[in-house]
């Protein structure tokens, strides 16, 4: 996903999801290889409906036990004026999160990550807003 607008989307703009309610509803059985990249992601999640971007799943109202989402590239994209969150994952392998330019004015906007994460690679992005020194120190971890 390469070269987009993403402009006043009432929820998240980016949502990797698997939910599934046995023998009702499946949607989403795992991503492996996904790049989103050179996007501008504006005014989203004006609803507050969650984090400006969610990987997660729900298995009957459980989380998957294993790591479902693999390789997955969120780079070189705008970020900008958004309220919430700028991400919640979890079941993820291999998330690289670099060179993204994140403009917000909301301090509580930082990233939290499940249990089962595993190669979590935060490099070069740029900060600005209220939140910036607090987001710089969390991705320097």
């Amino acid at each position: 996903c390469e070269k987009n607008t993403f402009y006043k989307i009432q929820g998240m703009a980016i949502r990797i999801v698997m939910d599934i309610i046995p023998q009702y509803w499946q949607e989403g059985t795992g991503v492996d290889g996904l790049k989103f990249s050179r996007n501008v992601v504006d005014n989203c999640d004006f609803g507050s409906w969650g984090e400006l971007i969610e990987i997660s799943t729900s298995i009957d109202g459980r989380r998957a036990e294993s790591a479902v989402f693999k390789s997955i590239e969120i780079s070189r994209n705008t970020f900008k004026n958004f309220d919430s969150k700028i991400m919640i994952a979890d079941n993820v392998e291999d998330l690289l999160f670099k060179g993204n330019r994140i403009a917000t004015r909301n301090e509580k906007n930082i990233y939290q990550f499940g249990d089962i994460c595993s190669g979590i690679l935060f490099k070069g992005n740029s900060y600005s807003g209220d939140f910036a020194a607090k987001a710089e120190e969390t991705e320097a971890k």
